[in-house]
C-alpha cells in the first residue's frame, strides 16, 4: 500500500502540521506501507481564477506543478492532507 502525505503549511520543516503527518507516515511505514511526504511549498502552484478554461479544454490554462501532483496522488492508495490551523 502506498500512502502519500500532502503537507500544506508554509512553515516547512518547523511545522507542527508536518510533524503530525510524519508521525502518521512512520506508523504506516512500520505497518509495511510505502510512504511519501509532499511539501506544497516546494511546488509552484498558481491560484485558480475561475476562468473555466479547464471546463472547455479539460486542463488548466496555467503551466504549474499541479499535473505532477495529481499524478502522484493517483498513484497513491491513501492520501493524508495536513493543513495548518492558525488562530489568535
Amino acid at each position: 500500500m502506498k500512502i502519500l502525505a500532502i503537507h500544506g503549511s508554509p512553515r516547512t520543516i518547523r511545522s507542527s502540521t508536518r510533524r503530525l503527518a510524519k508521525l502518521v507516515l512512520e506508523g504506516a511505514a512500520a505497518a509495511g506501507s510505502e510512504t511519501e511526504m509532499i511539501d506544497l511549498t516546494d511546488y509552484y502552484i498558481t491560484p485558480c481564477t475561475a476562468c473555466e478554461g479547464c471546463s472547455f479544454t479539460g486542463s488548466c490554462i496555467f503551466d504549474d506543478d499541479i499535473p505532477a501532483l495529481v499524478c502522484r496522488m493517483r498513484e497513491a492508495d491513501a492520501i493524508i492532507f495536513g493543513s495548518p490551523v492558525y488562530y489568535r
